[in-house]
């Protein structure tokens, strides 16, 4: 089975402190993984590592079998939501996913924007300007955004937050859109029940080192061996 992400030996340090050590996963396709650690445990830095968004002092960083570091198409199949939505909020939905887009390449783009929107569940207010949405809007905004290039990799920086039950609703569908279709899931968040629904497995992190072993979340009881996935 092919391996969308694979992160050897990574370790990162911001002046004298350890933001990550020692970090090595590997993320098969059709597979999802969320890290779980409190604030400040790495989630956040190892998953920009993975974007490519920071360089790691040591090891590397593949996606699809390229090295991320200091390669922009190396990148192009991953897409990367943080934990505060990237969205204009002067522009209106349909106008912000049309830029993101067009930014991507991605292809038949109306058409795209649409179902994007439709899958979010903000196809009724698309022509309202982003800064009048709720924080749960533009958070689904901010999720149709980074999927509008269809990414093989997915890495999304705790995305239930701020999410009501229709926005997580909309949120499990695409994250088993994009492991149907063959890609990974990479996610983060702060305890094992809130990627219930999303991750098929979760792997603790803590002062910036992963535990060992990855367990299954409390929704798929059938997935409890141990080993990253």
């Amino acid at each position: 089975m092919e391996t969308v992400l694979d992160i050897r030996g990574v370790c990162r340090r911001f002046g004298d402190r350890a933001a990550v050590t020692d970090a090595t996963l590997a993320l098969a396709a059709g597979r999802s993984l969320c890290l779980v650690g409190r604030n400040g445990a790495g989630k956040s830095t190892l998953l920009a590592l993975a974007a490519g968004v920071l360089t790691p002092d040591s090891g590397a960083v593949l996606v699809c079998g390229r090295p991320v570091a200091h390669d922009p198409e190396a990148r192009r199949p991953l897409g990367y939501m943080t934990d505060t939505p990237q969205v204009y909020e002067a522009l209106t939905g349909r106008e912000n996913l049309t830029f993101f887009g067009r930014l991507c390449g991605a292809s038949d783009l109306a058409a795209r924007v649409a179902a994007m929107l439709d899958q979010v569940g903000l196809s009724a207010r698309a022509d309202e300007p982003a800064g009048d949405y709720s924080a749960g809007m533009r958070r689904r905004l901010d999720l149709a955004r980074v999927c509008l290039g269809r990414p093989r990799l997915l890495l999304l920086d705790e995305p239930a937050v701020s999410l009501d039950g229709d926005g997580r609703d909309a949120l499990a569908r695409i994250v088993a859109e994009v492991r149907r279709e063959g890609g990974g899931v990479l996610l983060t968040a702060h305890q094992a029940d809130d990627a219930a629904g999303l991750a098929d497995q979760c792997l603790t992190i803590e002062a910036g080192r992963l535990a060992d072993d990855a367990v299954a979340t409390s929704d798929d009881p059938a997935r409890r061996s141990g080993g990253h996935a």
